[in-house]
């Protein structure tokens, strides 16, 4: 069992010159429960729910929306006992006094082939009021990753978004990665 409580000023990480203002939030306070139950050493689940409180300094209540919205959200985890096999999935519901959202994601990582690892990712969120609404998104990327030399790793990914800001976008990644071993001073 978890709780918590968060408080998150946007406005603060933001400096009003920046571009990046126009996207600032509103100010929220949010208490959260959590509840994890590891079922086998295998399976987790789990579920959390959130009460939120937005606040606009300056701002008249009656043009800042809503004071109250909230969040729930369910989780499950799957791993083999040697942690090299995982697979998640979570389900949200978001609702900040405006607009509610369902959000949901479902990932994996296993190995292919000796060491070369692959992961497969894929989320959508759903505008609640609209599921054909701009606002929907889905996102999805696959990628893996294995050794090319002693110390060194080659992986890539690929990814296909849509979403409010890109109607449709393919990307993709290459990234090298090299291991330091600061006893031996060799790559590991």
């Amino acid at each position: 069992l978890d709780v918590g409580y968060g408080h998150l000023d946007p406005a603060l990480l933001i400096p009003r010159w920046s571009i990046l203002s126009v996207f600032v939030t509103r100010t929220f306070d949010e208490a959260r429960a959590r509840l994890s139950w590891r079922i086998v050493p295998a399976l987790q689940v789990g579920a959390e729910g959130a009460a939120i409180h937005y606040d606009v300094a300056g701002v008249e209540a009656s043009k800042a929306g809503p004071a109250w919205g909230g969040r729930a959200e369910v989780f499950a985890r799957l791993s083999s006992r040697d942690r090299r096999e995982s697979l998640v999935a979570i389900a949200s519901r978001r609702d900040d006094g405006v607009q509610r959202m369902t959000l949901m994601r479902l990932a994996g990582s296993f190995p292919l082939v000796r060491e070369v690892f692959g992961a497969i990712e894929g989320a959508v969120a759903l505008d609640n009021d609209d599921f054909s609404a701009p606002r929907t998104s889905w996102y999805g990327r696959v990628s893996m990753e294995g050794p090319i030399a002693v110390g060194w790793r080659l992986g890539g990914s690929v990814d296909a978004v849509r979403s409010p800001i890109a109607t449709s976008e393919l990307r993709g990644m290459l990234h090298l990665t090299a291991r330091y071993d600061r006893q031996t001073g060799a790559s590991r």
